[in-house]
């Protein structure tokens, strides 16, 4: 990171709220959890509809929502975070 911002700070390594070691693991565990479930969810959805319009006879029935996931996913790779997220107390 220094290497692409220079000026850029580094967060600090330990979490902001005072909470013991186990609860900081067990809320790393579950938003993990949570993130997997959440995409093999997505990713259900997104297949189921892609079959559904396969089933119908249209030809590349994943294509069209492929691509426009591919278009929102390079679109908020664009976009200047830094800029988004405003002053940082403290900075």
């Amino acid at each position: 990171m220094p290497q692409v911002f220079p000026d850029a700070q580094l967060p600090p390594l330990e979490p902001p709220a005072d909470l013991p070691e186990p609860a900081v693991v067990a809320l790393g565990l579950g938003a993990t959890a949570l993130a997997v479930a959440g995409t093999v969810w997505g990713e259900k959805l997104v297949f189921a509809h892609g079959e559904r319009r396969r089933a119908q006879g249209r030809r590349w029935g994943h294509t069209p929502l492929a691509l426009l996931l591919a278009a929102a996913t390079g679109a908020v790779a664009l976009l200047d975070w830094n800029k988004l997220a405003g002053p940082r107390a403290g900075n």
